[in-house]
C-alpha cells in the first residue's frame, strides 16, 4: 500500500528476504529498506506522480536482520480503485563486491612503483600509471590514446608482445627490455 504495508510478495521476494509471504504481509517496506520512513515514502509517492518508476540504491535487511546492498525499482499500480506501490528489489552484493575489487586493483595499479601500461589488442595504449609516466617522462596530460606500444618499446618489441594476444598463441611472453 502507499503507507508501506506489504500486501503481496512473490517467491523471489520470499527467497531474497528469507521469509514467507505471510511474514512479509505483516511487515512494511519501512522495516526492509534502511533509512526508509513515512516522509521518504511520501516523497517517493509524489515523485511517481511525475515518473513511471523510481530507482533507489539502498541497504535492505532480511528477516533475521542480515543487511545487503540493493537496487530497488518502485512503480505505482492501480488495482480495483486502490493504489499500490510495487517494489522490485535486487541484491547487489555480487556487483558491489566486483566493484570493490576493481577499485582495489585500480588503486594498486595507480600507486604501484612499477610502471604499468595497459594496451588493447591493436597495441594502442589505453592506460598509463603514474610510475610509467615518470619513467618515460610523459606529462600528466599526455593521453594514453595518443601513444602505442611501438612508441614505448620500439617496433620489433611491440610486434613480439602483440603476438601473444593472437588466437592459439603461447599465453605468455617473457623478455628483458633495456629502456633508454
Amino acid at each position: 500500500r502507499e503507507d508501506g504495508r506489504i500486501m503481496v510478495a512473490n517467491a523471489r521476494a520470499e527467497e531474497l528476504l528469507r521469509c514467507g509471504e505471510e511474514a512479509l504481509r505483516e511487515m512494511s517496506v519501512l522495516q526492509i529498506v534502511s533509512g526508509m520512513d513515512a516522509d521518504l515514502l511520501s516523497s517517493i509517492t509524489a515523485q511517481l506522480d511525475r515518473a513511471r518508476f523510481m530507482r533507489i540504491s539502498a541497504w535492505c535487511a532480511r528477516l533475521e536482520g542480515d543487511p545487503f546492498p540493493s537496487e530497488i525499482a518502485v512503480s505505482r499500480l492501480k488495482r480495483k480503485g486502490e493504489v499500490w506501490l510495487s517494489f522490485f528489489i535486487r541484491d547487489e552484493s555480487v556487483r558491489r563486491k566486483a566493484q570493490d575489487e576493481l577499485r582495489t586493483v585500480h588503486n594498486a595499479i595507480q600507486n604501484a612503483g612499477t610502471g604499468i601500461a595497459i594496451a588493447d589488442v591493436e597495441g594502442r595504449l589505453v592506460h598509463l600509471n603514474p610510475a610509467l609516466r615518470r619513467m618515460w617522462r610523459l606529462a600528466d596530460d599526455t593521453a594514453a590514446s595518443e601513444l602505442t606500444l611501438t612508441d614505448l618499446l620500439g617496433a620489433a618489441t611491440a610486434a613480439a608482445v602483440l603476438q601473444i594476444v593472437k588466437p592459439d598463441a603461447h599465453p605468455t611472453w617473457t623478455h628483458e627490455l633495456p629502456v633508454h
